[in-house]
């Protein structure tokens, strides 16, 4: 998923939208980026 969220976030960059229309691949993105920012979150508390 890591992949896929650079990939988001350079096309951001450039101006452009990633659209996924996947629903499994939406849910799956979604429950990746809550772990991954809860866990950054925690560790930028301490």
């Amino acid at each position: 998923m890591h992949l896929y969220w650079r990939i988001k976030e350079e096309l951001l960059y450039l101006g452009e939208a990633l659209v996924f229309l996947d629903p499994r691949f939406i849910r799956e993105y979604r429950r990746w980026m809550r772990k991954t920012c809860s866990a950054h979150g925690k560790s930028l508390k301490n």
